[in-house]
């Protein structure tokens, strides 16, 4: 009688997934191969264009510049003054960072070059979780549509752990596909048995504490996958994997304790990874309503001082001193009680950040993919917009849900059978806290692959069941609900364009060379027009055009845009020493240079900074430059 075994070299037939992770990848062969070589080319190259062409690629801000000040400080290039206090964002990156050559040097090519090997190696795990559900050829085409969501890319370009969390979750989904081979028993009985019975339950405590390591660093990375972690613990449990589960737990564990110990000690009690979650979940509910993170506090706007402000504001809320734990506690507290308070309000954020997060336009504080990839020729390769992949997912979705309406399966179809809830639960944890929160398009990476298996699931399905008319139709209505709702234009589209011109013309003059200077401030004027187009009362916005103006000698201008920040803040002390430096600013174009009024302003800053030290600094700087131009008009008289 032949052997029914699959030779190696056999192509597998399209409807029948291989066994084991060697076996699926060497089912891709060449195609896939190719593939990888061609994604891995073109991250490549956008890293290279983006370079030398995007200054945003080079000039971090932002939460990357806190990044790399923590790990200037783990590296001993710099005493850090939060080494003492609990770790506000993820600890893990400024880990990453103080260890790869020249990135506290500037040189940041190594970093994006790691995290475009991470992305293509994300690749790889995409068409290993399709090949379990679909064919050969769509599993090719979910890894080619991954690839094809720009956004993804354009993340690894950046100096934020995002990319290479979703990298983690592809491989963590990888893994809980392996162990549902060893607690499914028709898939256990395909495998040939060994001479030692232990090999199962070795391969399980393997791949279990793998789960577990991957989930903790990626939690190190995005705290929020702590829930998603516990999520899949339990479904182990449930589905009695419990030597996998007591692994995956004990990994996962040991992976957080470093972070849990120094928060700890530095008094932010059960604090396992960051403590921003409070002030983050405050500022979501109670500050202006938007469908992204948006304040007029500039001090929570600033990463580096958010911490201190929030211990601040919730110490005033407590009418007490409060430990690192109990600001998160307060603020919390107040952003429930503040939806429990106003559930009208709280349902009309909801409604925004719901249409955040299926916008095809990408949300961001300072990047912004639709800023910079006018700089990043390669970038427009990758030009599936996320319209196209939620509406296409979502029609996958209400096709693929036929099958857990199946009241029996055949034992082939159990064998083959593919653990659904792991995926489920990463979508309904990214869908949660992008609700809850305030959402960012990055937050949303963990969906493109899943969106991409599942358009490739759902064709695999149609190919071996024909839907009913009625729930094609379903789909096709879903899909085009979801690409109506995609491409409506925010509210927050205005504010996060003009944020994403205004960093880049920051970045252009914080990098021009002197000689250079002239060029880049013409630059950065075109910048700053293009972002007062969107939004021509962004505080941000018209006090970086204050100071191009200056720059370019355009004193007129200069008072205009501080006329328009004095409307909203008449006393701000930036809005005060600006106008301060515009009085003191000597040339022949200055029809409002005044001393006097320059050394009114002085006296006033000056009363300020005795309650702002940080403010001490800058009004010294302006207090002589005031002094010395009296004097020397003084000494001319």
């Amino acid at each position: 009688m032949p052997s029914t075994t699959v030779d190696s070299h056999t192509p597998m037939p399209a409807h029948q997934a291989p066994r084991g992770l060697w076996a699926c990848v060497r089912d891709g062969g060449r195609p896939l191969g190719a593939f990888l070589i061609l994604a891995l080319g073109i991250k490549l190259l956008i890293i290279m264009a983006a370079l030398g062409d995007d200054p945003l690629a080079r000039h971090p801000t932002s939460d990357a510049l806190y990044y790399l000040e923590r790990a200037a400080g783990i590296a001993g290039l710099i005493d850090d003054p939060l080494v003492h206090e609990p770790f506000h964002l993820p600890p893990l990156y400024p880990q990453i960072l103080a260890r790869v050559p020249g990135a506290l040097q500037g040189n940041f090519a190594g970093v994006y070059v790691i995290q475009a090997l991470f992305g293509t190696a994300a690749l790889l795990g995409v068409f290993l979780l399709a090949r379990r559900r679909a064919s050969r050829k769509l599993a090719l085409g979910a890894t080619g549509l991954t690839l094809l969501y720009g956004p993804l890319t354009f993340f690894e370009l950046k100096l934020l752990g995002d990319s290479l969390a979703c990298s983690l979750l592809v491989f963590a989904l990888v893994v809980t596909d392996q162990l549902a081979d060893h607690f499914n028993p028709q898939r256990a009985s395909s495998r040939s048995p060994r001479p030692n019975g232990s090999s199962s339950s070795t391969a399980e405590v393997l791949w279990g504490f793998l789960l577990g390591l991957l989930l903790g660093l990626t939690s190190l990375l995005r705290p929020q996958i702590l829930l998603f972690s516990a999520a899949l613990v339990l479904w182990l449990l449930i589905r009695r994997a419990r030597t996998a589960a007591l692994c995956s737990a004990l990994a996962l564990s040991l992976t957080l304790l470093p972070s849990l110990l120094h928060n700890a000690s530095t008094g932010a009690q059960f604090t396992p990874v960051s403590d921003n979650g409070g002030v983050n979940l405050w500022l979501a509910n109670t500050g202006p309503p938007s469908g992204t993170f948006l304040t007029y506090e500039e001090s929570f706007g600033d990463i580096a001082q958010q911490a201190r402000s929030a211990r601040s504001v919730a110490e005033g809320m407590a009418g007490r001193e409060l430990s690192p734990g109990d600001v998160s506690t307060t603020l919390s507290r107040a952003a429930w009680d503040a939806m429990i308070a106003d559930p009208v309000q709280f349902l009309a954020r909801l409604r925004l950040r719901a249409q955040a997060s299926l916008e095809s336009f990408e949300t961001g504080i300072v990047a912004v993919p639709e800023v910079e990839a006018q700089l990043i020729g390669p970038l427009r390769i990758l030009a599936v917009p996320f319209g196209i992949l939620i509406a296409f997912g979502g029609a996958a979705l209400v096709i693929l849900s036929r099958r857990s309406g199946a009241r029996s399966r055949s034992p082939e179809e159990n064998a083959a059978a593919t653990p659904v809830f792991p995926m489920l639960a990463l979508a309904g944890l990214v869908i949660l806290t992008a609700l809850i929160f305030f959402h960012y398009s990055r937050f949303r990476l963990p969906l493109i692959p899943l969106l991409a298996i599942s358009i490739a699931w759902a064709f695999s399905s149609i190919q071996a069941h024909r839907p009913t008319a009625l729930r094609a139709g379903l789909a096709l209505l879903t899909a085009a609900c979801l690409a109506w709702i995609a491409w409506l234009p925010g509210e927050h589209h205005a504010r996060t364009r003009t944020i994403g011109w205004t960093s880049l013309a920051e970045a252009r003059l914080a990098l021009a060379p002197p000689a250079r200077r002239q060029s880049a401030l013409k630059a950065a004027d075109e910048d700053m027009t293009r972002a007062l187009e969107h939004e021509p009362t962004l505080i941000r916005a018209r006090l970086q055009a204050h100071h191009i103006a200056l720059g370019l000698g355009r004193f007129d201008d200069a008072l205009n845009h501080l006329d328009v920040v004095s409307e909203v803040l008449p006393d701000h002390p930036k809005v005060l020493m600006n106008r301060a430096w515009l009085h003191a600013w000597q040339s022949p174009n200055n029809r409002h240079y005044d001393l006097e009024a320059a050394r009114t302003l002085v006296e006033r800053l000056r009363m300020e900074s005795i309650l702002d030290s940080d403010l001490a600094p800058h009004v010294y700087r302006l207090d002589a430059t005031v002094t010395a131009l009296e004097q020397q008009e003084s000494s001319g008289r």
